[in-house]
């Protein structure tokens, strides 16, 4: 008698059957890691772009024209005449973190809960009213405040920036 060798109709039914069982035990495991790879990446990308929004927001502040060139500052808005005699705005629309450059707006950043300005005279003291334009202004440190919103958690950013051309 002939040995036959392969395998019975048993065994490749068992043995779908085993890996049927041990995929459907893998599969939520699987699609959780899955799902918290996207939103890792999904979070690294809205960090990544709120870190660009504040770092524009701190090089166009640095470059206040003069003590005269300061129009608003509030909590919520910052207007000042840069180097280049642009007229520069920074405030929040709605969701929107926005620059505006003399007549033209762009969006830097989207999903911003807040944004604030705090301001603060030579001595490091906050300056609840800021003189502004026409009179010489009093700021000479700003910290910017924003707080992004990502779903269900929050992204806080804090920066301080002094104008380089006033002293």
């Amino acid at each position: 008698m002939k040995k036959k060798k392969g395998f019975t109709l048993i065994e490749l039914v068992m043995t779908a059957v085993i890996l049927s069982i041990i995929a459907l035990a893998g599969a939520p495991l699987m699609i959780a890691v899955n799902e918290g790879w996207l939103t890792s990446v999904r979070r690294n990308e809205f960090s990544e772009s709120a870190r660009i929004a504040m770092d524009r927001m701190v090089r166009l502040i640095r470059r206040v024209k003069d003590e005269d060139s300061v129009f608003i500052a509030d909590s919520s808005i910052f207007q000042f005449i840069n180097s280049e005699d642009n007229i520069i705005t920074f405030d929040k629309s709605a969701n929107i973190l926005r620059l505006s450059v003399d007549d033209s707006t762009n969006d830097l950043a989207a999903d911003v809960s807040l944004l604030e300005f705090t301001y603060f005279d030579k001595d490091g003291a906050i300056i609840a009213i800021p003189k502004v334009n026409p009179a010489s202004t009093n700021v000479r440190r700003i910290q910017i405040d924003l707080v992004f919103s990502f779903g269900t958690e929050q992204l806080s950013f804090r920066s301080q920036v002094a104008p380089r051309r006033i002293q």
